[in-house]
């Protein structure tokens, strides 16, 4: 079979990165250059320290929507999965279990792999294919049936 890679969906990624530096400009400008706030240095402070933190997590968008790297592949051979950019593989016969589920306390999807000596869970959030895809997917390439549970 065809390798399959899943990505982020960047255009969801952009449409909040884009609405966020604007809320954050126009605040900006509204502070600095309204004559409501040109005493109050208080204001100007908390405004620029909003500003650092907002745009801190603006950079963590940013460096998502231009990463090229895929979330998730499958091959016949392995399940490979990048996280921060580093690649973790795992070949088809070490996964001893896997599951597709949405806890209560989260909005999303969850993935989680178990190995003998390893769990690791992958949010299946702002993906390019929905969580039932990705279940066929799974189903196809470890040749077994799990289903979705919803806990």
């Amino acid at each position: 079979m065809q390798p399959v890679a899943i990505r982020y969906v960047k255009k969801m990624l952009f449409l909040f990165l884009f609405l966020g530096i604007m809320i954050l400009i126009g605040t900006t400008a509204y502070i600095f250059l309204s004559d409501e706030y040109k005493n109050n240095n208080t204001a100007k402070m908390v405004n620029i320290a909003g500003f650092a933190l907002f745009a801190y997590f603006l950079f963590g968008s940013w460096r998502t929507l231009l990463n090229k790297d895929p979330v998730l592949v499958f091959t016949d051979n392995e399940f490979i999965i990048y996280k921060k950019g580093k690649p973790f593989s795992f070949s088809w016969r070490e996964i001893t279990n896997w599951k597709i589920e949405k806890p209560e306390d989260n909005g999303g999807y969850s993935l989680t792999i178990e190995t003998g000596t390893h769990k690791e869970n992958i949010s299946l959030n702002w993906l390019e294919k929905p969580p039932q895809e990705i279940e066929r997917l799974m189903n196809v390439y470890s040749k077994k049936t799990n289903t979705i549970q919803d806990i």
